[in-house]
């Protein structure tokens, strides 16, 4: 569970979990955990702890449990082309997950990323494994306690998430 930070000692060092939406694991040719694992050798410092999070599809409506995660990489023709998970659909379009999070949508190609950019306009496409890696990069690397500023976002977040879930 989730805990309030109320001091930058609290956010040192800050655990995080990629939540990952999938179906088959891989994208781009590679496993996710493989993916995951290029995402963490990028990360600066060693105040940062990324593990990769799996969360059931057939669970989405547990917002609770998905808004603790500030990075979501979601499948996009798993889990949204066709709208198999309307649940999902909805957080995208109505931005119901916190401000400091970063939602990357995986999609096979420049062409597509284009059309699915333009419905999502609030979040990250990722036409490749590379620009997956860097997207997942950015924000982690400028939402890390290893300097100042990433350790003022990394409360931030962490302290929105605990006033949407009613944690003192």
């Amino acid at each position: 569970m989730i805990t309030r930070y109320n001091s930058t000692q609290d956010a040192v060092p800050h655990e995080e979990n990629l939540l990952i939406l999938t179906k088959s694991g891989g994208c781009y040719g590679q496993d996710f955990t493989d993916i995951v694992q290029e995402i963490r050798d990028g990360i600066h410092g060693d105040k940062l702890l990324i593990q990769e999070y799996f969360h059931s599809l057939d669970n989405l409506v547990d917002r609770d449990k998905l808004i603790q995660n500030s990075v979501w990489i979601i499948h996009w023709q798993e889990c949204l082309e066709n709208e198999p998970y309307p649940h999902l659909k909805h957080y995208l379009e109505t931005r119901s997950y916190p401000n400091e999070g970063e939602i990357i949508l995986c999609v096979n190609g420049s062409d597509k990323a284009e059309t699915v950019g333009s419905r999502y306009p609030r979040v990250s496409v990722a036409p490749s494994k590379e620009y997956l890696v860097a997207y997942a990069l950015g924000h982690l690397n400028t939402a890390n306690p290893a300097c100042s500023g990433g350790t003022k976002k990394v409360i931030e977040w962490n302290n929105e998430v605990c006033d949407e879930l009613g944690v003192p």
